[in-house]
C-alpha cells in the first residue's frame, strides 16, 4: 500500500504545509496498518521536483517507526533528463 502527498514548487517555501503533509502521511500510514493488519506501508512525499519515500511499520504493539528510505530529485527539463539518465 502506498500513501502520498504532493505539493507544487510554488508551495515549497511553506514549511507548515509541508510538515502537515508529512504528519498526514504518518497518520494515514498508521491507520492503514491498524485497520488492514499490514506489516508496513510506503509513503511518498513530493514537494516540487523533490520526492522522498518513507516506510512506516509496526514494530510492537503501539510502537510505529517511519523511516526515510530514499530521496530523489527529478530533472527539470529534457536537457536535465539526458544527464540524469546517463548518470544512473
Amino acid at each position: 500500500v502506498v500513501i502520498g502527498e504532493a505539493k507544487g514548487e510554488d508551495q515549497s517555501k511553506d514549511v507548515f504545509e509541508i510538515l502537515l503533509d508529512l504528519i498526514r502521511i504518518g497518520h494515514l500510514s498508521k491507520q492503514s496498518i491498524d485497520n488492514n493488519l499490514y506489516d508496513a506501508v510506503v509513503g511518498i512525499h513530493v514537494v516540487g521536483l523533490h520526492a522522498t519515500v518513507y516506510l512506516t511499520c509496526l514494530l510492537d504493539y503501539g510502537l510505529y517507526t517511519m523511516l526515510e528510505i530514499c530521496s530523489i530529485t527529478m530533472p527539470r527539463d529534457i536537457y536535465n533528463t539526458r544527464s540524469y539518465v546517463s548518470g544512473c
